[in-house]
């Protein structure tokens, strides 16, 4: 089953643990698992696939502000916890890379000085001096 062969469905889970970002249309649902710091893609029909924050923010960009929200809120309460530095870097790269993308389709250079260009979130060094 692919994305666009998804039914409409709601996911029951009764674990505190756990956040569900649930998209109006039925279908492409996110949960945090406030244990972990994860994201996790929910499918009807077969387990949960790990996302990650950047996969979250790019399969339900809609959602960016709760996705940021929540991603800050367990970092800030979990500061020695091993997975802090995975999940801000996640975020902050999908940010980035967004922010980037934005940029260059708008025509507006990159705010990085010595960076030319920026391709896919990848700064490129300016050989003009």
């Amino acid at each position: 089953m692919t994305a666009s062969d998804e039914q409409p469905w709601v996911p029951v889970d009764n674990d505190p643990n756990t956040i569900f970002l649930l998209n109006p249309q039925g279908t492409r649902h996110l949960s945090f698992d406030q244990r972990t710091g994860t994201w996790w893609r929910l499918w009807q029909h077969r387990p949960a696939e790990h996302l990650g924050a950047d996969g979250a923010v790019m399969l339900r960009p809609s959602d960016i502000d709760k996705i940021i929200q929540l991603s800050i809120i367990w970092i800030a309460r979990n500061p020695q916890h091993q997975g802090v530095h995975r999940l801000a870097d996640q975020l902050a790269g999908s940010l980035t890379r967004i922010a980037s993308n934005n940029a260059n389709s708008w025509g507006l250079s990159p705010a990085w000085p010595g960076v030319s260009r920026i391709d896919n979130g990848c700064p490129r060094p300016s050989t003009a001096r």
